[in-house]
């Protein structure tokens, strides 16, 4: 089954990812102006530069690994849920016919 909702949360899937393109771009750009403007030899300079780059790197990547842990118990509830409403719909749907079986009974034994 396809429908708007199903749109809208792959719409937002696509979101993210742009958000941490955003983030690593925006980290290399501060990265580049920091070297500019930064009264550090050349050498210091690019170690700084390597090292703020990995550990933004890094953080991108515990982001994504927490966003998809997220992700999975979002999908094991959602999967809960489901089979809760199912159980439930059942237990209704059975003592529905069990009333309806006993007011037969009672109507024809009245």
């Amino acid at each position: 089954m396809h429908d708007r909702y199903d749109d809208s949360i792959n719409e937002g899937r696509r979101g993210h990812g742009d958000f941490f393109v955003g983030v690593l771009a925006g980290a290399a750009l501060g990265a580049a102006v920091a070297l500019l403007y930064a009264p550090v030899r050349g050498r210091d300079a690019r170690e700084m530069i390597g090292e703020r780059v990995q550990d933004g790197l890094d953080r991108a990547s515990s982001a994504i690994d927490r966003g998809r842990e997220i992700a999975s118990q979002g999908r094991d509830l959602a999967e809960r849920g489901k089979s809760l409403v199912t159980d439930a719909r059942d237990t209704v749907n059975q003592a529905l016919a069990d009333g309806r079986d006993a007011y037969r009974r009672v109507k024809q034994n009245a």
